[in-house]
């Protein structure tokens, strides 16, 4: 199912994958180690994340889509670096990154 909004006059405007006002925000997103800096906000879309814990070996983002907003068939992608993320909607959604001295910043962008 698509997003709908009410558009003036009275109607109906349908968004769908794709469009840029189809809703693509984040419901949560959480990690094992680290602290999110800003805190978490669905309308927000960059964060760093500071590990203090050296002996750390790996990241785990657990995060979730507004559901409701998406036709199980028609997911929003999602990108690790510029890398797609593959995902299943009905397990929860998390991306590993190993951690270690050479690791340079990446961004998660939801499409």
């Amino acid at each position: 199912a698509a997003h709908g909004a009410a558009a003036a006059g009275g109607g109906l405007h349908i968004y769908y994958p794709g469009d840029p006002k189809f809703p693509t925000q984040l419901h949560t997103m959480e990690s094992n180690v680290g602290q999110l800096s800003p805190h978490f906000r669905p309308t927000h879309t960059e964060y760093n994340l500071t590990v203090d814990d050296v002996a750390a070996q790996e990241l785990v983002l657990q995060y979730a889509l507004g559901d409701t907003h998406y036709d199980l068939q028609h997911l929003p992608a999602i990108f690790v670096n510029e890398e797609p993320h593959q995902y299943n909607p009905l397990d929860p959604h998390r991306i590993t990154i190993k951690l270690n001295a050479t690791l340079l910043p990446f961004d998660e962008v939801t499409t």
